[in-house]
């Protein structure tokens, strides 16, 4: 099944910010079960950026701001310990 929709302003399909990003990824982990660590990825290679994974966190840089999501394991799970956007 598909479905035609029109008429969308041009904005919906622009990429998001880091500081909306990050919203956005607090938004859904408080809302859903889900993978933070592919959630944060996925957001943000969605949105056109590129990152590092160093295991323990994921780190953007972008035009003078730095986005990095913190992780731990708990149990089984690995969720997000600490988001913090920084200006350079």
């Amino acid at each position: 099944m598909f479905a035609l929709i029109e008429g969308l302003p041009e904005s919906v399909f622009e990429p998001l910010s880091l500081n909306d990003i990050m919203h956005r990824h607090l938004d859904i982990i408080s809302s859903f079960y889900c993978i933070h660590k592919l959630l944060a990825a996925g957001l943000l290679h969605q949105n056109g950026y590129t990152f590092t994974d160093n295991g323990d966190h994921i780190v953007c840089e972008y035009e003078g701001q730095v986005l990095r999501f913190d992780f731990e394991k708990s149990g089984e799970i690995i969720r997000t310990s600490n988001i913090c956007l920084n200006h350079i």
